[in-house]
């Protein structure tokens, strides 16, 4: 690896106010999937996280680590317990930035349109160039956002 992208890769996780916004662009996407070795592969049901909780900490520069975090797998499956990493403003000062916190998360999505939530499967597939119109993800894809540490798939 070049040394501009190691530098580029640590200026974005440091601690600084300069931390980027979880919502990586598109490009920044592709770049991490290159250099993860999955160009072009997509996530389909099943997931490895093989880093624990404090590696996470330390990797993602997490404010507040959570309670009752999943330990680390090798075959992660829909519905099971998950980390993610999400950002947030309440507490946080005006022109500072977000506060980022490793929570544990059932993996899937119910629509709040679900008369019971354990009625059916919940989703987890959404295709990037409709997920913003679907009626099934369109309020949590532009509010409820957060990243998914995955070390394989």
């Amino acid at each position: 690896m070049s040394s501009s992208y190691n530098r580029t890769h640590a200026d974005r996780w440091s601690g600084s106010s300069q931390r980027k916004s979880l919502a990586f662009r598109a490009s920044e996407r592709a770049t991490l999937a290159r250099w993860a070795g999955h160009p072009g592969v997509p996530l389909c049901g099943r997931f490895v996280l093989s880093q624990t909780a404090a590696d996470l900490v330390a990797l993602v520069d997490i404010d507040e680590p959570g309670a009752d975090l999943p330990e680390p797998s090798g075959n992660i499956a829909p519905t099971q317990r998950i980390a993610v990493v999400a950002e947030s403003m309440k507490g946080v000062e005006e022109g500072s930035p977000p506060r980022r916190r490793l929570a544990g998360a059932r993996w899937g999505l119910v629509p709040r349109s679900a008369a019971d939530p354990s009625a059916g499967p919940p989703l987890i597939n959404a295709r990037i160039e409709s997920v913003a119109e679907k009626p099934s993800f369109r309020e949590s894809f532009g509010v409820r956002r957060a990243i998914v540490p995955a070390s394989d798939w």
